[in-house]
């Protein structure tokens, strides 16, 4: 799934962080990158801020997987986008779902490619 969220990255480091993401970096290009795991899987989230904004792709995956297999955009990363929303609006930050439930009808393709978003 993918949000936008108002705020800065390093809001959205700690909220991740206090969702118990681990690691939470942020490259030098400026994307970050979380993980959660459970289980056998892992929730992964990447990023990107623009103009003010910071785009999330939230998204669980196996150990092993590609683009279509392995890889579940919509139902369990639901729960996950839902305590992000929950704990931004805590600090009453603008946050909100904005689509990406396949790989087909992402908004931030761009994150997932590795591709540098320029400002």
């Amino acid at each position: 799934m993918d949000l936008e969220i108002n705020t800065s990255m390093s809001n959205i480091v700690k909220i991740l962080k206090n969702l118990g993401f681990n690691p939470v970096n942020v490259k030098s290009n400026g994307v970050l990158e979380a993980k959660l795991k459970t289980g056998f899987g892992r929730f992964h989230v990447l990023g990107v801020e623009v103009n003010g904004r910071v785009y999330l792709d939230v998204h669980y995956d196996l150990p092993i997987h590609l683009m279509f297999i392995g890889v579940d955009y919509s139902k369990k990363p639901e729960k996950v986008c839902k305590e992000i929303l929950a704990e931004a609006a805590k600090q009453n930050i603008e946050a909100k779902i904005t689509g990406g439930t396949s790989w087909f009808n992402r908004k931030n393709k761009a994150i997932i490619k590795g591709i540098k978003i320029k400002k």
